[in-house]
């Protein structure tokens, strides 16, 4: 035996002790072990009450050949670890059926059992000459999801991208819709001191009908004319309801302001959405909730009248 027979021999017998799942195949290998299952199959198809001949079985799959490469007549694997991954294997076809587990391209139930991706040369139990672009086609790289699962996932993610940069923008321009609301009012309010809302003057006292000189006028609001009503705000030109309350049309002063005529002074006497801002503001009421049994200026145009207060 020549050297350079003893150093290939040698390489071999190398590489054979590194195959921890050695198959049991004879010559033919995988090809011969597809045809032997090809035809147990088709035996086993029953015939056609019609008489037309039965469909033809479908192909093995590779776990399924690589499984019974490796299995002895009596049950038993070449080895414990080729025994371990064909256990594996079963629980993974469980699995799929169960929907629990989905192959996906070269990420098939083999690969998954085996826990190592193919070698760039060969494909596992497809028998010689069948590389990795023949098998699974020209893709280098295994996915990690099919095509329609990411093309799935990538609209998903638009949309939702979509939908919160609307929201956003919305909001944003809601808000500077409220702040130039706010502003117009305010600057159409003439700068004064605050005055009296109303003077009532104290009961006379004495037969003579004379006031007392040292009592002090007491200032006081028109509450007998109130009569409620719908507040209402404006959010991207529609009117939100937003509490139950009281109007006062009579009333010509809120805290000491002169209203204007598009203005009336209104209490908010129930809430429905506290957190919504005023549209007048003060210094202390930005808030339904802050405004909540108190007096406070509202344009006329979103207050609405009811004639049942429990509407």
């Amino acid at each position: 035996m020549s050297e350079e027979w003893q150093a290939i021999r040698s390489k071999a017998q190398g590489t054979s002790a590194k195959n921890k799942n050695p198959h049991l195949l004879s010559r033919g290998g995988y090809r011969k072990l597809e045809e032997k299952i090809l035809k147990q199959k088709a035996d086993a198809i029953p015939p056609s009450q019609s008489g037309s001949p039965p469909q033809p079985p479908s192909p093995p799959s590779r776990h399924e050949k690589w499984k019974l490469a490796r299995m002895r007549p009596s049950g038993t694997y070449s080895s414990d670890t080729a025994r371990e991954i064909s256990e594996k294997i079963d629980a993974l076809v469980e699995q799929s059926s169960q929907g629990q587990f989905t192959p996906e391209g070269r990420q098939d139930i083999l690969a998954a059992a085996i826990g190592r991706p193919e070698h760039p040369g060969r494909v596992r139990a497809a028998g010689p000459g069948v590389g990795i672009t023949d098998y699974f086609g020209s893709s280098s790289r295994q996915p990690s999801y099919s095509y329609s699962d990411t093309q799935r996932m990538t609209e998903e993610i638009t949309k939702k991208v979509r939908q919160d940069l609307m929201q956003e923008i919305r909001a944003e321009v809601r808000a500077e819709f409220q702040m130039l609301y706010q502003e117009q009012f305010q600057s159409m309010r003439p700068m004064q001191s605050p005055i009296e809302e109303h003077v009532v003057p104290p009961p006379p006292t004495g037969r003579s009908g004379k006031g007392s000189c040292s009592a002090s006028a007491i200032p006081e609001d028109d509450m007998d004319d109130g009569s409620p009503c719908l507040l209402y705000i404006l959010e991207e030109d529609e009117m939100v309801l937003v509490a139950r309350g009281t109007e006062f049309r009579s009333a010509t002063v809120c805290h000491g302001m002169q209203l204007l005529e598009d203005e009336v002074k209104v209490s908010v006497d129930e809430m429905i959405m506290p957190d919504a801002s005023v549209p007048l503001s003060t210094e202390e009421i930005f808030t339904v909730e802050q405004a909540y049994k108190s007096f406070i200026t509202w344009p006329k145009f979103l207050v609405k009248p009811v004639s049942d207060p429990s509407v």
